[in-house]
Protein backbone atom coordinates (compact mmCIF):
# COMPACT_ATOMS: atom_id res chain seq x y z
CA UNK A 1 0.00 0.00 0.00
CA UNK A 2 2.91 2.14 1.04
CA UNK A 3 4.69 1.46 -2.31
CA UNK A 4 1.36 2.46 -3.77
CA UNK A 5 0.79 5.96 -2.32
CA UNK A 6 4.75 6.44 -3.41
CA UNK A 7 3.93 5.79 -6.86
CA UNK A 8 1.17 7.91 -7.25
CA UNK A 9 2.79 11.04 -5.61
CA UNK A 10 5.55 10.90 -8.03
CA UNK A 11 3.12 10.56 -10.92
CA UNK A 12 1.59 13.63 -9.59
CA UNK A 13 4.57 15.77 -8.90
CA UNK A 14 5.40 14.66 -12.41
CA UNK A 15 2.02 15.59 -13.81
CA UNK A 16 2.59 18.92 -11.57
CA UNK A 17 5.45 19.99 -13.53
CA UNK A 18 4.23 20.44 -16.62
CA UNK A 19 0.13 21.20 -17.78
CA UNK A 20 0.67 20.21 -21.19
CA UNK A 21 1.12 16.34 -21.91
CA UNK A 22 2.67 14.60 -25.07
CA UNK A 23 1.70 12.41 -27.64
CA UNK A 24 5.23 10.97 -27.52
CA UNK A 25 4.79 8.72 -24.38
CA UNK A 26 7.98 6.92 -25.14
CA UNK A 27 10.50 7.61 -28.08
CA UNK A 28 12.68 5.11 -27.64
CA UNK A 29 15.96 3.74 -25.71
CA UNK A 30 17.91 5.48 -28.27
CA UNK A 31 16.19 8.70 -27.74
CA UNK A 32 16.14 8.70 -24.35
CA UNK A 33 19.61 8.18 -24.08
CA UNK A 34 20.50 11.10 -26.11
CA UNK A 35 19.12 13.71 -24.25
CA UNK A 36 15.55 13.32 -25.77
CA UNK A 37 16.31 14.02 -29.04
CA UNK A 38 13.64 13.42 -31.44
CA UNK A 39 14.17 14.57 -34.54
CA UNK A 40 17.57 13.39 -36.51
CA UNK A 41 16.94 9.35 -35.38
CA UNK A 42 17.95 7.57 -38.83
CA UNK A 43 17.18 3.93 -37.87
CA UNK A 44 14.05 2.55 -36.90
CA UNK A 45 13.50 4.63 -33.99
CA UNK A 46 12.54 6.96 -36.33
CA UNK A 47 9.55 5.46 -36.10
CA UNK A 48 8.94 6.16 -32.79
CA UNK A 49 10.41 10.44 -33.13
CA UNK A 50 10.59 11.68 -36.19
CA UNK A 51 9.57 8.87 -39.24
CA UNK A 52 10.74 10.84 -42.38
CA UNK A 53 14.40 10.79 -40.77
CA UNK A 54 14.23 6.97 -41.43
CA UNK A 55 16.85 5.78 -44.04
CA UNK A 56 15.46 4.86 -46.85
CA UNK A 57 17.85 2.36 -46.89
CA UNK A 58 15.75 -0.11 -44.63
CA UNK A 59 12.92 -1.99 -45.50
CA UNK A 60 11.17 -2.63 -42.78
CA UNK A 61 11.57 -3.32 -39.17
CA UNK A 62 9.87 -2.85 -35.85
CA UNK A 63 11.09 -1.31 -32.03
CA UNK A 64 10.21 -2.62 -28.72
CA UNK A 65 10.55 -0.23 -26.09
CA UNK A 66 10.19 0.28 -22.30
CA UNK A 67 11.67 2.12 -19.75
CA UNK A 68 10.24 2.69 -15.55
CA UNK A 69 9.79 5.90 -14.98
CA UNK A 70 12.11 6.63 -11.60
CA UNK A 71 12.07 3.32 -11.04
CA UNK A 72 8.55 1.81 -10.39
CA UNK A 73 7.62 -1.01 -12.35
CA UNK A 74 4.09 0.58 -12.15
CA UNK A 75 5.30 3.68 -14.00
CA UNK A 76 5.76 1.86 -16.62
CA UNK A 77 6.09 3.86 -19.79
CA UNK A 78 5.77 1.33 -23.50
CA UNK A 79 6.29 1.87 -27.23
CA UNK A 80 5.75 -0.58 -29.83
CA UNK A 81 6.06 0.40 -33.60
CA UNK A 82 6.80 -1.05 -36.93
CA UNK A 83 7.14 0.10 -40.73
CA UNK A 84 7.41 -1.50 -44.32
CA UNK A 85 8.70 0.35 -47.13
CA UNK A 86 6.10 0.99 -49.77
CA UNK A 87 7.27 1.12 -53.63
CA UNK A 88 10.75 3.32 -54.24
CA UNK A 89 10.12 6.59 -52.06
CA UNK A 90 7.45 5.66 -49.34
CA UNK A 91 6.87 4.02 -46.05
CA UNK A 92 3.83 3.27 -43.85
CA UNK A 93 3.50 2.50 -40.30
CA UNK A 94 1.70 1.97 -36.87
CA UNK A 95 2.74 3.51 -33.01
CA UNK A 96 1.48 2.11 -30.23
CA UNK A 97 2.26 3.23 -26.59
CA UNK A 98 1.34 3.15 -22.87
CA UNK A 99 2.11 4.94 -19.84
CA UNK A 100 1.12 4.61 -16.31
CA UNK A 101 -1.50 2.56 -13.65
CA UNK A 102 -5.22 2.16 -13.07
CA UNK A 103 -5.13 6.09 -11.36
CA UNK A 104 -3.48 7.43 -14.28
CA UNK A 105 -3.03 6.68 -17.61
CA UNK A 106 -1.77 7.47 -20.65
CA UNK A 107 -2.22 5.69 -24.48
CA UNK A 108 -1.63 6.84 -27.98
CA UNK A 109 -2.31 4.89 -31.31
CA UNK A 110 -1.17 6.19 -34.53
CA UNK A 111 -0.59 5.84 -38.12
CA UNK A 112 2.42 6.86 -40.05
CA UNK A 113 3.33 7.74 -43.84
CA UNK A 114 6.83 8.75 -44.80
CA UNK A 115 8.01 9.84 -48.44
CA UNK A 116 11.31 10.89 -49.84
CA UNK A 117 10.31 14.24 -51.69
CA UNK A 118 14.04 14.65 -53.10
CA UNK A 119 17.85 13.61 -53.18
CA UNK A 120 17.98 15.75 -49.71
CA UNK A 121 14.40 15.91 -48.52
CA UNK A 122 11.96 13.90 -47.24
CA UNK A 123 8.35 14.11 -45.59
CA UNK A 124 6.23 12.22 -42.61
CA UNK A 125 2.78 12.88 -41.48
CA UNK A 126 1.34 11.20 -38.34
CA UNK A 127 -2.21 10.84 -37.25
CA UNK A 128 -3.42 9.41 -33.59
CA UNK A 129 -5.55 9.38 -31.41
CA UNK A 130 -4.33 10.30 -27.32
CA UNK A 131 -6.60 9.08 -24.57
CA UNK A 132 -5.93 10.31 -20.83
CA UNK A 133 -7.91 8.56 -17.86
CA UNK A 134 -8.11 10.24 -14.18
CA UNK A 135 -9.44 7.36 -11.96
CA UNK A 136 -12.07 9.10 -10.59
CA UNK A 137 -12.27 11.92 -13.63
CA UNK A 138 -13.06 9.32 -16.16
CA UNK A 139 -11.03 9.41 -19.67
CA UNK A 140 -10.81 12.25 -22.56
CA UNK A 141 -9.65 11.70 -26.04
CA UNK A 142 -8.13 13.76 -28.86
CA UNK A 143 -6.64 13.43 -32.18
CA UNK A 144 -3.41 14.51 -32.75
CA UNK A 145 -1.17 15.34 -35.92
CA UNK A 146 2.66 15.51 -36.21
CA UNK A 147 4.37 16.80 -39.37
CA UNK A 148 8.32 15.94 -39.65
CA UNK A 149 11.16 17.15 -42.50
CA UNK A 150 14.54 15.83 -42.48
CA UNK A 151 17.15 15.65 -45.02
CA UNK A 152 21.28 16.56 -45.77
CA UNK A 153 22.48 19.63 -45.39
CA UNK A 154 26.37 18.15 -46.11
CA UNK A 155 27.75 14.40 -46.31
CA UNK A 156 28.23 14.84 -42.62
CA UNK A 157 25.77 17.13 -41.69
CA UNK A 158 21.97 16.08 -41.46
CA UNK A 159 18.59 18.61 -40.17
CA UNK A 160 15.18 17.68 -38.91
CA UNK A 161 12.02 19.00 -38.16
CA UNK A 162 9.06 18.06 -36.21
CA UNK A 163 5.63 20.37 -35.81
CA UNK A 164 2.62 19.12 -33.94
CA UNK A 165 0.01 20.27 -33.21
CA UNK A 166 -0.85 23.72 -33.95
CA UNK A 167 -3.64 24.37 -32.09
CA UNK A 168 -3.02 23.11 -28.31
CA UNK A 169 -6.36 20.91 -27.43
CA UNK A 170 -7.96 20.99 -24.28
CA UNK A 171 -7.55 17.67 -22.32
CA UNK A 172 -8.93 18.52 -18.97
CA UNK A 173 -9.03 22.61 -16.87
CA UNK A 174 -5.54 23.53 -16.96
CA UNK A 175 -3.91 20.47 -19.21
CA UNK A 176 -3.49 20.65 -22.97
CA UNK A 177 -2.37 18.17 -25.41
CA UNK A 178 0.60 20.49 -26.27
CA UNK A 179 1.68 22.22 -29.56
CA UNK A 180 5.40 22.22 -29.83
CA UNK A 181 8.15 22.53 -32.69
CA UNK A 182 11.20 21.07 -32.55
CA UNK A 183 14.78 21.71 -34.91
CA UNK A 184 17.68 18.94 -34.66
CA UNK A 185 20.60 18.99 -36.39
CA UNK A 186 23.25 16.05 -36.56
CA UNK A 187 27.24 16.11 -37.17
CA UNK A 188 29.09 12.93 -38.01
CA UNK A 189 32.27 14.13 -36.60
CA UNK A 190 34.16 10.67 -37.80
CA UNK A 191 33.04 7.38 -38.01
CA UNK A 192 32.71 6.62 -35.06
CA UNK A 193 31.37 9.76 -33.22
CA UNK A 194 28.35 11.29 -33.82
CA UNK A 195 27.15 14.85 -32.19
CA UNK A 196 23.32 15.68 -32.07
CA UNK A 197 21.49 19.26 -30.91
CA UNK A 198 18.34 19.63 -31.01
CA UNK A 199 15.54 22.73 -29.81
CA UNK A 200 12.34 22.31 -29.18
CA UNK A 201 9.51 24.78 -27.85
CA UNK A 202 6.35 23.63 -26.45
CA UNK A 203 3.57 26.31 -25.96
CA UNK A 204 3.89 27.99 -22.77
CA UNK A 205 7.04 26.44 -21.98
CA UNK A 206 10.48 27.19 -21.91
CA UNK A 207 13.06 26.38 -24.47
CA UNK A 208 14.30 23.12 -24.46
CA UNK A 209 18.11 22.45 -25.56
CA UNK A 210 18.99 18.79 -25.76
CA UNK A 211 22.49 17.66 -26.92
CA UNK A 212 23.81 14.09 -27.48
CA UNK A 213 26.91 12.15 -27.90
CA UNK A 214 27.27 8.96 -29.69
CA UNK A 215 30.85 7.08 -29.97
CA UNK A 216 30.97 3.36 -31.42
CA UNK A 217 34.04 1.78 -30.05
CA UNK A 218 33.18 -1.33 -31.92
CA UNK A 219 31.21 -2.44 -35.04
CA UNK A 220 28.54 -4.09 -32.15
CA UNK A 221 28.72 -1.58 -30.14
CA UNK A 222 27.63 1.87 -29.49
CA UNK A 223 27.76 4.00 -26.58
CA UNK A 224 25.84 7.25 -25.62
CA UNK A 225 25.26 10.16 -23.05
CA UNK A 226 22.82 12.94 -23.49
CA UNK A 227 20.89 15.94 -21.57
CA UNK A 228 18.33 18.13 -21.74
CA UNK A 229 17.96 21.63 -20.26
CA UNK A 230 13.90 22.25 -19.52
CA UNK A 231 13.58 18.92 -17.27
CA UNK A 232 17.44 19.19 -16.13
CA UNK A 233 17.41 14.97 -17.14
CA UNK A 234 20.84 13.69 -18.37
CA UNK A 235 21.96 10.29 -18.54
CA UNK A 236 23.43 7.62 -21.27
CA UNK A 237 22.95 3.95 -22.75
CA UNK A 238 24.54 1.82 -25.27
CA UNK A 239 23.67 0.07 -28.18
CA UNK A 240 25.08 -3.77 -29.01
CA UNK A 241 24.42 -5.73 -32.59
CA UNK A 242 22.87 -9.25 -31.14
CA UNK A 243 23.05 -10.03 -35.44
CA UNK A 244 22.72 -8.51 -38.96
CA UNK A 245 18.99 -7.35 -38.12
CA UNK A 246 18.42 -7.06 -34.62
CA UNK A 247 20.00 -4.95 -31.71
CA UNK A 248 19.22 -4.51 -28.07
CA UNK A 249 19.20 -1.18 -26.36
CA UNK A 250 19.41 0.04 -23.20
CA UNK A 251 19.34 3.49 -21.06
CA UNK A 252 19.74 5.04 -17.52
CA UNK A 253 18.17 8.79 -17.30
CA UNK A 254 19.13 10.76 -14.08
CA UNK A 255 15.96 13.44 -12.73
CA UNK A 256 17.40 15.84 -10.14
CA UNK A 257 14.13 15.73 -8.38
CA UNK A 258 12.78 12.58 -9.45
CA UNK A 259 15.47 9.93 -9.39
CA UNK A 260 16.70 7.80 -12.23
CA UNK A 261 14.09 6.27 -14.97
CA UNK A 262 15.95 2.79 -16.13
CA UNK A 263 14.66 1.75 -19.97
CA UNK A 264 15.31 -1.18 -22.64
CA UNK A 265 14.56 -1.80 -25.77
CA UNK A 266 14.63 -4.42 -28.72
CA UNK A 267 15.39 -2.76 -32.52
CA UNK A 268 14.66 -5.24 -35.53
CA UNK A 269 15.70 -3.49 -38.85
CA UNK A 270 16.14 -5.19 -42.07
CA UNK A 271 18.33 -2.84 -44.34
CA UNK A 272 18.46 -3.02 -48.27
CA UNK A 273 22.51 -2.16 -48.15
CA UNK A 274 22.99 -5.41 -46.21
CA UNK A 275 21.11 -7.56 -48.67
CA UNK A 276 23.74 -5.78 -51.57
CA UNK A 277 26.83 -6.50 -49.15
CA UNK A 278 25.63 -9.66 -48.99
CA UNK A 279 25.09 -10.87 -52.42
CA UNK A 280 28.24 -9.16 -54.07
CA UNK A 281 29.77 -11.78 -51.25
Amino acid sequence: MLRRYLYLMVTCLSFSLSAQRTALVNTGSVSQSLGGITTTLDESDAILSNFSALSPDYSNGLVLAAESRFGFSELTAAGLAGYIKTGENGAVGVRLSNYGFEAYNEQTISGLYRRQLGQNIAGSIELGYYQLSLNEFGSTQKPFYRIGLSGKITSQLNYGLILSNLEAAQLIDNTTLMSSLAFGLAYKVSPKINIRIEMAKELETILNVKVGISYQPHPKFELRIGSRTASGQSGGGFSYQLSDKLNLEGHVLYHPVLGTTPGVGIKYQNSQQDKSKRSKR
